[in-house]
């Protein structure tokens, strides 16, 4: 994902993944866009991108993340308790394939009380409106 001018943003990649951190349109909420790989090898860096900025609500565009494991979860887990102790939240939005998979089977697993809420629908028009802006 492109960024607008004078919006700040940063981009972190290593061996299968890449995690491009930016604030939305709204400037409310930040947005971390991840690709590839979220587990064991990337774990840091996935809570790194959630917390190093100045907001507190954090929004992680999840639809181009192809693998997540146990690790990738808790690094999910890790970054929402550090955002909530600063007054913030973490949602996921754009779950797909094995994520998703992972994801269901664990709110599944604790009768509805995920330890992660999803973003609202809101959210995904945003977000879908940056993208045409900035031609991604």
């Amino acid at each position: 994902m492109a960024g607008i001018p004078g919006t700040p943003e940063s981009t972190t990649c290593g061996a299968g993944w890449c995690f491009k951190a930016c604030d939305l349109l709204d400037h409310r909420r930040h947005v971390v866009v991840m690709r590839g790989e979220l587990d064991v090898a990337s774990r840091v860096a996935a809570v790194r991108a959630c917390t190093l900025s100045d907001h507190v609500d954090v929004v992680v565009d999840m639809a181009d993340v192809t693998f997540m494991d146990c690790a990738g979860y808790g690094a999910f887990v890790e970054a929402r308790t550090t955002l909530e102790q600063r007054g913030g939240s973490l949602s996921l939005t754009g779950s797909v394939g094995e994520p998703l998979r992972l994801l269901s089977l664990i709110d599944e697993g604790t009768h509805g009380r995920a330890l992660l809420r999803r973003a609202d629908g809101g959210f995904s028009e945003a977000l879908a409106k940056k993208r045409r802006l900035v031609g991604t």
